[in-house]
């Protein structure tokens, strides 16, 4: 954005060196007939400055993109803050509308092309008429096509308010010779144009504003039914989906009542086998009683069955050689002891 900017301030401070030069080398008239010529040629000055704006503006935007599509291809850098600095490099290039100029000839071209012939003609008939034109020039009526090209052709004879003087007079002509008749039906009209307006300006509004309440507290009654719908199925879907979990914890409670089960079969296995140990531990013990039983019979069947044999084989005299045997025995331990 800088490129162009710069390039407006060049071409301004260039159209003022040459307006000036210009309208200095001119001869300088008296101030009726620069007042004459300036309000006879008022609306050609106007025209011509319009075009000429209109040109600017076209030659300011190409100038525009030219120079952005000069620096995208980096065949111009710019340097420096407060001033404009130009260095383009010495490569030739081509393009599709682009034109080669001699950058010395530059000036002259530009003094040449500022103005037109035709504002360069009137400056210098009338050097007063190139002063600065007008804050808000002229427009013509918005609306249908035939009402600008009448606008258009009133415009040079009678100035900008003479198209709209022609209708108001014309009209104002028809009716004060009635070939325009305000008839009853005419008033009728008006009235009903009147009614019609004010009742859209002013009542239309409210009767709108009512109706759409209306429409609005409807549609609120059927989207609360929907939504009350909406709301209902949401929760039971939210129920199944309770459910649909409940029934996937029956599953668990079926697999801990399974385990359960095992472990009870598992408990009462063992019980019956500690039951069948008990049993064989006790018919067993009830063996070996009666073996330990008949063992102490025997042995006691026999000591006396010996006892008995040897007391029969033993003499008295025997008798009385072992009690002495016996007797020295024992005195004998004592008096070693």
């Amino acid at each position: 954005m800088l490129l162009p900017a710069c390039c407006e301030r060049v071409a301004t401070n260039l159209n003022k060196t040459v307006s000036g030069d210009t309208l200095s080398s001119l001869d300088k008239p008296s101030v009726e007939e620069i007042e004459k010529n300036a309000f006879d040629n008022e609306e050609e000055v106007m025209q011509i400055i319009l075009t000429e704006k209109e040109n600017d503006a076209s030659v300011r935007s190409r100038l525009s993109k030219e120079c952005n599509t000069l620096l995208a291809d980096k065949k111009i850098s710019l340097t420096g803050s407060s001033g404009l600095n130009l260095h383009l490099e010495n490569k030739p290039f081509k393009g599709v509308g682009w034109e080669t100029y001699e950058f010395s000839n530059t000036a002259d071209d530009l003094k040449k092309q500022s103005l037109s012939p035709a504002v360069m003609g009137i400056c210098k008939d009338t050097p007063g008429a190139a002063g600065p034109p007008s804050a808000s020039p002229p427009r013509s009526p918005s609306g249908s096509a035939p009402a600008s090209e009448w606008w258009k052709f009133f415009l040079p004879k009678t100035g900008v308010t003479g198209f709209w003087t022609f209708l108001f007079t014309c009209g104002t002509w028809l009716v004060s010779k009635e070939y325009y008749v305000l008839e009853h039906n005419y008033y009728g009209g008006l009235s009903i144009a009147v009614l019609w307006y004010y009742a859209i300006k002013h009542v239309g509004p409210l009767i709108s504003n009512f109706l759409d309440k209306g429409i609005d507290s409807y549609e609120k009654g059927w989207q609360k039914g929907r939504d009350e719908e909406k709301e209902h199925l949401q929760n039971l879907i939210n129920d199944e989906q309770v459910l649909q979990f409940q029934a996937d914890g029956q599953l668990v409670v079926v697999k801990a009542k399974r385990e359960n089960v095992a472990l009870q079969l598992e408990d009462e296995f063992r019980q019956r086998q500690m039951h069948v140990y008990e049993e064989v531990k006790k018919r067993l013990d009830y063996h070996v009683a009666v073996a330990l039983a008949h063992r102490k019979i025997v042995h006691k069947n026999l000591v006396e069955y010996v006892t008995r044999e040897v007391e029969k084989s033993i003499t008295p005299e025997m008798q009385k050689q072992l009690i002495d045997v016996s007797i020295e025995s024992i005195i004998s331990e004592f008096e070693k002891g």
